[in-house]
Formats: C-alpha cells, sequence, structure tokens
C-alpha cells in the first residue's frame, strides 16, 4: 500500500492550501483558507495560534513526539512563514514558491536551521 503522501507529491501549491487539502482528504478535517488578503479577524485567529493561547485547534508538541500529519513550521526570511506536514520520523511533505510539492529530511541541514515548531490538531469540540 502506498504512503497518503505520495499522492500529492510533485504538484503545484502553496504550502497552506497543500496542508488544507490533505487534511481534507486524509482526515476529513476543512481547515480555513487565509488566502490573499487577511480579514482582521483572521488576523487575530493567526495571532493567538502564533502565541499558543485561546480557542485555537492546534497544540504544540515536541518534535520527539511528532507525528504523521502534525505540522511543522520553518522560518523565512527570519518570519514564522512556511509550514509542512510529518509524512514521517524524519520526513516531511510541503510545497511553496518556484517548488512543487515533495517530501524533505527535517535532519538535512537546511531545514534543521529552519525549523520552528511542531503543531498538532486538536478537535475544538473535545477540548
Amino acid at each position: 500500500m502506498r504512503h497518503w503522501s505520495y499522492g500529492y507529491l510533485g504538484r503545484s501549491f502553496a504550502c497552506w492550501p497543500l496542508v488544507r487539502e490533505v487534511y481534507a482528504e486524509q482526515r476529513g478535517i476543512a481547515l480555513p483558507a487565509y488566502e490573499g488578503p487577511v480579514s482582521g479577524a483572521e488576523a487575530q485567529e493567526i495571532a493567538v495560534a502564533l502565541g499558543g493561547t485561546g480557542d485555537w485547534p492546534w497544540e504544540t508538541v515536541d518534535r520527539r513526539a511528532a507525528r504523521e500529519f502534525d505540522l511543522v513550521t520553518f522560518r523565512i526570511a527570519g518570519v514564522e512563514a512556511h509550514v509542512g506536514l510529518m509524512a514521517g520520523t524524519d520526513l516531511f511533505l510541503h510545497a511553496g514558491e518556484g517548488i512543487t510539492s515533495r517530501l524533505d529530511r527535517l535532519s538535512a541541514e537546511h531545514w534543521r536551521a529552519l525549523t520552528c515548531r511542531f503543531l498538532r490538531y486538536r478537535d475544538p469540540s473535545h477540548v
């Protein structure tokens, strides 16, 4: 049986739309779009999420506890601005400007230096 991530390789996505599609298709979870200009309410929601407070469906997990479908965030130009999905112990699926979706290793020097944190979705209705 093929790994779930194989169906998303080589496709044109920005990082968050890739996360949204994977969560919808693989987990049955609809995540907000955050595409185009962000509204005031969306900006507040994002700020709360990055601060780790409020009623946000993501909780920070330790790198050693990260598992498939957890998010991993990265600093781009000094700002936490890129996201991928864990696809194995050391693999993450991501996409972005100028690259199609692909698997990379967290242990690669480039990504290891940029890694910010790991986030796990928690169903807000079960908190």
